[in-house]
């Protein structure tokens, strides 16, 4: 999978999990995964900050995507591709349009979430 992706962006949601368990065995499978990361959690709490709710099921149905196979691999990765496309859209009309713009913003989130939870 390393292979395939190269120096590819990896677009996920809720990345942190996924890239915490490929961290944890860098080491015994010898293989790094430092590309970038987008997380379409944290985009939709940039991009929907008036709601609390950012799991997959709920920013599918936000932006109209169907849902099928969810909870596979398949279904998932249409899923998020399908929301992150519509998120596109919306990250430019809030002056996001670059790799680094889309990584600060996540960051950003990433940062508010991380206060929200010591309270």
């Amino acid at each position: 999978f390393r292979t395939y992706v190269g120096d590819a962006v990896l677009v996920a949601h809720n990345a942190a999990f996924d890239v915490k368990f490929l961290k944890l065995h860098e080491g015994e499978s010898g293989v790094a995964f430092d590309m970038a990361v987008l997380d379409t959690m944290l985009l939709s709490c940039f991009l929907h900050d008036y709601t609390p709710k950012h799991n997959l099921d709920v920013v599918a149905q936000r932006f109209g995507i169907p849902v099928h196979g969810r909870h596979t691999a398949l279904g998932d990765a249409l899923v998020t591709a399908g929301c992150f496309l519509k998120m596109l859209e919306m990250l430019e009309t809030h002056d996001v349009r670059t790799l680094e713009q889309a990584l600060a913003v996540s960051e950003r989130i990433l940062q508010v979430k991380t206060r929200q939870a010591s309270f």
